[in-house]
């Protein structure tokens, strides 16, 4: 069972692990756990299944840097 709070497609959810790997390697001592939680708390809800989804166009390097960027600065100023 994937860990993901949003629908995906098999590419999809391999795409978001790919994702949570660079987060992982870029940015210790997250743990998995925590990164899960940032990737789901940025798409919790918003389904993850059409070949054309447009998180297709920014590589798993930038997202985990957008992630780890910007969905801090999200939970401060609207919470969890």
């Amino acid at each position: 069972m994937a860990p993901w709070q949003f629908e995906t497609s098999d590419e999809a959810d391999e795409f978001c692990r790919e994702i949570m790997h660079e987060i992982l390697a870029r940015f210790p001592p997250l743990s998995e756990v925590q990164a899960i939680g940032l990737i789901n708390r940025l798409w919790r809800g918003d389904p993850f299944t059409d070949e054309l989804d447009l998180r297709y166009h920014r590589p798993p390097e930038v997202w985990a840097e957008h992630i780890h960027d910007f969905v801090p600065e999200l939970i401060r100023r609207h919470g969890p």
